[in-house]
């Protein structure tokens, strides 16, 4: 039985007269049902070694966990507090549009997924981030909170009057959620 539509069959045929693997990820019925398969294909001593297995399952527990990700960052879009989520690597991979207005970071930049040093040196430059003595300290110690076990929680009294408790929240696979929450009018009353 083929499993492989015309199109996929002929790329496997040229893999195999070249005697390179060949793979794909194809859809198929299989007893009745539709499936996604992984194909593969590898060249032995006595011929060719074929394979398919059925990732269906994990297909649709991708498919379920992207609509579930695109739920919560549509919740996120709409929290009055501002929240950042920047990967292992130090880089931004989330912002709600709270975070765009808290800061008034151009949403091109955001979106180009900056390094936290880089948007914090920004904030520097343009003085929207509390003064510090020792910049360079108070930054190093910001991004101790990638390798911190439980979440980190300061407070920022910004030079424009306002005072925000940020809440650095670490997470298992090295990266980092911050909330930062304006608390000026509740210090002012």
């Amino acid at each position: 039985v083929e499993l492989l539509d015309r199109a996929e069959r002929e790329k496997a045929a040229q893999a195999r007269a070249a005697r390179v693997r060949f793979a794909t990820r194809a859809t198929a019925i299989v007893a009745g049902a539709r499936r996604t398969l992984d194909v593969a294909e590898t060249p032995s001593p006595g011929g060719f070694v074929g394979i398919a297995v059925d990732v269906t399952e994990l297909e649709e527990v991708k498919a379920d966990l992207q609509r579930q990700m695109q739920a919560h960052v549509r919740t996120l879009d709409h929290l009055p507090n501002a929240v950042a989520i920047f990967d292992a690597r130090h880089r931004l991979v989330f912002h709600n549009a709270a975070y765009r207005a808290l800061w008034g970071l151009d949403r091109a930049f955001l979106e180009s997924g900056p390094s936290e040093g880089e948007i914090l040196d920004r904030l520097r430059a343009e003085r929207r981030l509390p003064e510090q003595a020792d910049w360079r300290g108070w930054k190093a110690d910001l991004l101790a909170s990638y390798r911190a076990i439980e979440p980190q929680e300061s407070w920022w009294h910004l030079p424009n009057g306002r005072t925000l408790h940020v809440v650095a929240n670490p997470s298992p696979q090295g990266g980092l959620t911050y909330l930062f929450d304006d608390v000026s009018e509740h210090i002012s009353l």
